[in-house]
């Protein structure tokens, strides 16, 4: 499962824990390295009686967890995208694919013509649509689309060769953290940001001021993420008839040194 201790869920964690404080609640987490390891976990936090409803902090189209709590009938919501026609659910979430756009359109204005895409996993649902956002923009602007570069040891040198062949000029990197770590390695390799590539991402997290130069991304409201599952959690456990929405939290761009204009 997903890192507890990245800059998104210990922001979104601590978010949900001052709402829960303001309406007297008390969290409980429930963690596992696999899918099938949280389910117990989950299982074993109902029976026992140890939470009253719950909040997924990720989302799956195949997902045991949702599939027991919703035959349990067990109050939750999901922070995540919705990624079925569930109408029993209610997801909270950005707009994925709008973010992507946003992104292109944006490069596109400071004068980028050649844009990639990098993520470090190229089946995220997050990155998914956010790629898919990507490519709806460049195909209306009538930019060049490419394949997603993948940012991993295990295919280095096919990104290396993808970043040499495509001659880009501005790159659009799944999250903070991995354009940290991203940008380190191009600082490696001699590459300078902005005036080789601009860069720009996604979650404004706490790296965005910590590397050099500082991070042009887009703030995806992470402390309204939090609150607003718990207030809608809180919603259905006094209201178990309460009929299941798929809120969007809007988000704004933060730019900083890493974008320049070409």
């Amino acid at each position: 499962m997903s890192d507890l201790l990245g800059p998104f869920y210990m922001e979104i964690l601590t978010a949900i824990n001052e709402e829960a404080s303001c309406h007297s609640q008390v969290i409980s987490i429930a963690t596992g390295a696999t899918l099938e390891e949280l389910v117990k976990q989950v299982e074993l936090m109902h029976r026992q009686k140890r939470a009253d409803g719950f909040i997924i902090l990720y989302s799956e189209k195949k997902d045991p967890v949702k599939d027991y709590l919703l035959k349990e009938k067990v109050p939750f919501v999901v922070v995540g995208a919705a990624v079925d026609n569930n109408n029993k659910v209610t997801y909270i979430d950005n707009d994925n694919k709008e973010l992507g756009q946003e992104a292109v359109n944006y490069l596109r204005t400071k004068g980028h013509q050649k844009v990639g895409f990098v993520t470090d996993d190229l089946f995220g649902q997050v990155g998914q649509e956010r790629y898919q956002g990507y490519i709806e923009a460049t195909n209306k602007f009538n930019l060049e689309t490419y394949p997603e570069l993948v940012f991993s040891s295990r295919v280095i040198d096919s990104l290396k060769e993808s970043l040499q062949s495509y001659q880009l000029t501005a790159l659009i990197v799944k999250d903070d953290l991995i354009a940290l770590r991203f940008i380190h390695w191009l600082n490696n390799q001699g590459i300078r940001i902005p005036e080789d590539y601009a860069i720009i991402s996604f979650n404004n997290s706490t790296f965005a001021e910590i590397m050099h130069p500082f991070l042009t991304t887009y703030d995806i409201n992470i402390k309204e993420l939090g609150k607003e599952s718990v207030r809608r959690l809180l919603d259905l456990l006094k209201n178990p008839h309460t009929k299941a929405q798929k809120i969007t939290i809007p988000f704004k761009l933060i730019e900083r040194e890493s974008v320049s204009t070409r």
